[in-house]
């Protein structure tokens, strides 16, 4: 599965904006959506495994959800950029795109959450597997 839509899949938060504010019924209201078939199940009827419909937002509908309409691009260059040097792009699970770079923003803004390489997790409760034990 291709990085960003696990990314996607896995920030749950958004997931549930996505399904409350961009979702009609049972069919997705824009093209940010993407299905994925459980191909652990039975071929259906109409030819295809069951599976989940994910949220993909594109770029402007996180700036959207992030409240950047009608603020100074100026100013949300400039938090890009602060937010962006925080990151450890050393790390094989780092940022490779602009998609995912607004999404780990959105993530850290909107959630507090950063992407350890698997999951979303707490910024600042990277280490508390070890607490845990």
């Amino acid at each position: 599965m291709n990085e960003y839509i696990l990314q996607c899949e896995k920030a749950i938060e958004l997931q549930k904006i996505g399904k409350n504010e961009y979702y009609c019924s049972n069919k997705p209201a824009s093209d940010e959506w993407h299905f994925i078939e459980d191909e652990s199940t039975p071929i259906e009827e109409d030819g295809f495994h069951s599976g989940k419909w994910i949220w993909i937002p594109a770029q402007n509908t996180l700036q959207e959800i992030l409240g950047c309409i009608g603020v100074r691009p100026r100013k949300i260059i400039e938090d890009l950029y602060k937010f962006s040097g925080s990151l450890d792009f050393s790390k094989k699970y780092s940022v490779k795109t602009m998609d995912q770079l607004w999404l780990a923003f959105a993530m850290k803004e909107k959630f507090n959450k950063l992407w350890n390489g698997t999951k979303w997790i707490i910024k600042g409760k990277e280490n508390d597997r070890s607490k845990n034990k």
